[in-house]
Parts: C-alpha cells; sequence; structure tokens
C-alpha cells in the first residue's frame, strides 16, 4: 500500500493546480482520478474476502452477550458461505429470535449468503412467524 499515499498527494498536487492547467493536464487528473477509485475499489473488494482462519472465532462471537458483537460475526461469516460456515447454520437460526432486531437482521443476511437448505427454511419460518403476530 506504499503506492496509496503517493497517489493521494499526487492528486491533491494537481487539484491545487486546475485553475492554472491546460486540457491535457486535465486528462491526466481524469485518469488519476480513475486510477485513485480504482485502487479504493480494490481495498473494498479485498476487506469483503473471507477469512478462513478467522472462522472459528467468528463463530465463538456468535454467543457474545455483546450484540453489536453478534451482528458483525453474522456479517463476517455471510461472506465465508459454505461449506467452511455450514456448523454456525445452527446459531445463526436461533439468533433470528435475538431481542436484538440488528441481531435478527445480521443473521438473516448471513443466513441468505450461506443458502443451504436449512439456512433457507429457517429464514423462511421466521418471516412467516412475523407476519402472524
Amino acid at each position: 500500500m506504499l503506492l496509496w499515499p503517493a497517489v493521494h498527494e499526487l492528486i491533491g498536487d494537481l487539484c491545487a493546480e486546475f485553475p492554472k492547467m491546460n486540457f491535457k493536464r486535465m486528462r491526466a487528473i481524469a485518469v488519476l482520478g480513475c486510477l485513485h477509485v480504482s485502487l479504493l475499489s480494490i481495498v473494498v473488494v479485498l476487506s469483503a474476502c473471507c477469512r478462513e482462519s478467522e472462522i472459528p472465532d467468528q463463530i465463538k462471537k456468535l454467543a457474545s452477550t455483546i450484540p453489536h458483537t453478534r451482528s458483525q460475526a453474522a456479517l463476517a461469516l455471510a461472506r465465508c458461505g459454505p461449506p467452511e460456515v455450514n456448523r454456525a447454520v445452527p446459531l445463526l437460526i436461533d439468533m433470528l429470535y435475538d431481542d436484538n432486531i440488528g441481531v435478527q437482521s445480521a443473521a438473516s443476511y448471513a443466513l441468505r449468503h450461506i443458502d443451504t437448505p436449512a439456512a433457507r427454511d429457517a429464514i423462511e419460518r421466521a418471516t412467516k412467524r412475523r407476519k402472524v403476530r
């Protein structure tokens, strides 16, 4: 990531000089701006990747007493999907009925991304139960 600060500094320098630039320099700014956005996109994509080594820790966090920790663990597991996180499905199903709506939402999101038959059935049952209330 040593390139990131250099590109950021270069864009800042070019933007400071913008009023004095001719058309060719403006095109250079556009190209560098696209490069900046592309690098940012790569960072976002890489941060969304599943880290299989973290799965056991994330599964343990599903049992936390802190709702935010449970939600974040469910979202982290959603990035991994089956078969790596199949053993988390029963815990995520229980989380559909958590007292915290954020935990319920994160569990539903994770189960939709894991997309096993048990996950689909659990989401359907939870949805019907909410409609009955």
